[in-house]
C-alpha cells in the first residue's frame, strides 16, 4: 500500500457561478512522519487563484508578499504626492481610459464587450500600464532601497509614514529570517503518521459567451520520507465546469420568450378578408400585454427554474440551446410558468 494518498474535492456554493473551492488532502499513511516538500497548482488558462488557505509555511510566503505590496503601494502614494512627473503619468493613463471607455457610446455595444470578453481584457490593459512604472518589491533588502531613495524625514508626515512603512519592514525581516522565501523550495510542513495535511484553494473561473467550459485543475505534490534519497512526486486532477455568461444566456431566454409568443400566436389562422401585414400588426398591438408577461416569465423563471417542479421535469444542462427552449415554453407556456412560480413560492 502507498504511504501517501492524495484527493481532492471540489465544491460551489452556486451552482451557476464561476467561483470554486478545491480542497486538496494529503494523509500519511506511513510509520514516520512525511515532509512536504511542495505543492505545485498546473492550472489552464482562463483560471486564476483568488485565495489560499492552510497551516503552513505558504501562510507566511503569502504575508510576506503581501507586506511587499503594501510598503510599494504606500510609497507610490508618497511618490504621486511629491512628485509632479509621476502624477503627469498617472493623469495620462487615466485620460487614455476615459477616452477608451467614452467610445462605448451605447449600451449594446458595452454588453456585446462583456459578453465577448472585451471589457475584461480592457481592464488588464489597465492595470499593465499602471503596474509599468509603479513600484515592484520581493524582499526587505529591495524594500529597504526603495525606502531611502524615495522617503526623506524632512517633514512630521513624512517621519510618521516613515517610521509606519519600517513597520511593516521589521516584520518582513522577521519572515525572512524563518527562511520564508517565495518562489522557493522551503519546507511546506511536516505530517505525522496517520495525519493528513489540507490545503484549500478559490479559483475563478472564465466563463464561455453561450455555453459551459470545462476546465482540468492538477496538483503536483513533491513529498519525502526520512530514509528516502530522493523526494518521491505525486499527482492528482480534478475537473470544473463552468456555466455560460450569464447577461448572454438572459438575452437568449428573451430571444426565446418573444419566439414562443409569435409561436403561439400564428398557429391561429388569418381571418377571412383580413390582409397578412394589418393581421400581425394588429396582433403586435393588441398582444402587447403577452410578450410582456412572457419577457418577465422568462427573465424569473430562467434564473431559478432548477428549483421548480417543471425544471427538474426537463433536467437539461446551461447551454442556449436549453436556454432558447426554456424561453420558447415561457411564451406558449405562461400560464403554467407563472402556475410554477405561484408554486414556488407558495411551497
Amino acid at each position: 500500500m502507498a504511504n501517501i494518498a492524495i484527493a481532492s474535492n471540489i465544491s460551489s456554493g452556486d451552482s451557476r457561478g464561476n467561483e470554486f473551492s478545491c480542497e486538496l488532502q494529503i494523509e500519511n499513511r506511513a510509520s514516520s512522519p512525511i515532509e512536504i516538500i511542495s505543492i505545485n497548482p498546473r492550472i489552464p488558462d482562463g483560471v486564476d487563484i483568488q485565495e489560499i488557505h492552510d497551516t503552513s509555511v505558504a501562510e507566511y510566503q503569502r504575508e510576506h508578499q503581501k507586506i511587499c505590496s503594501e510598503i510599494a503601494l504606500l510609497l507610490d502614494e508618497h511618490n504621486f504626492s511629491k512628485s509632479r512627473e509621476y502624477r503627469q503619468k498617472v493623469f495620462k493613463i487615466v485620460k487614455e481610459d476615459l477616452q477608451e471607455t467614452f467610445k462605448l457610446k451605447n449600451v449594446a455595444n458595452v454588453y456585446y464587450r462583456m459578453i465577448t470578453g472585451q471589457l475584461e481584457e480592457m481592464q488588464k490593459k489597465r492595470l499593465e500600464k499602471y503596474a509599468s512604472f509603479s513600484l515592484t518589491i520581493h524582499n526587505s533588502t529591495e524594500a529597504e532601497s526603495a525606502i531611502n531613495k524615495f522617503l526623506g524625514e524632512d517633514t512630521e508626515d513624512e517621519k510618521f509614514l516613515s517610521n509606519f512603512i519600517r513597520m511593516k519592514l521589521d516584520r518582513l525581516r522577521e519572515l525572512e529570517k524563518k527562511n520564508i522565501v517565495i518562489g522557493s523550495d522551503t519546507l511546506l510542513s511536516t505530517i505525522g503518521p496517520s495525519e493528513s495535511f489540507d490545503r484549500t484553494y478559490v479559483f475563478k473561473c472564465e466563463r464561455g459567451a453561450f455555453n459551459s467550459k470545462s476546465y482540468n485543475l492538477s496538483f503536483d505534490c513533491s513529498t519525502k520520507e526520512p530514509e528516502a534519497l530522493e523526494p518521491k512526486n505525486d499527482s492528482v486532477s480534478v475537473n470544473i465546469t463552468v456555466s455560460p455568461n450569464p447577461v448572454a444566456l438572459t438575452l437568449v431566454a428573451l430571444l426565446g420568450a418573444f419566439l414562443g409568443v409569435i409561436l403561439k400566436e400564428s398557429v391561429n389562422p388569418v381571418p377571412n378578408g383580413v390582409e397578412y401585414v394589418a393581421y400581425w400588426s394588429s396582433m403586435f398591438s393588441t398582444s402587447a400585454h403577452k410578450f410582456v408577461a412572457a419577457l418577465v416569465s422568462a427573465l424569473i423563471f430562467f434564473n431559478i427554474y432548477e428549483h421548480t417542479e417543471l425544471g427538474k421535469k426537463l433536467n437539461q444542462g446551461i447551454s442556449w440551446r436549453s436556454v432558447l427552449m426554456i424561453g420558447a415554453i415561457c411564451g406558449l407556456l405562461n400560464d403554467r410558468i407563472i402556475a410554477a412560480l405561484t408554486g414556488l413560492i407558495t411551497g
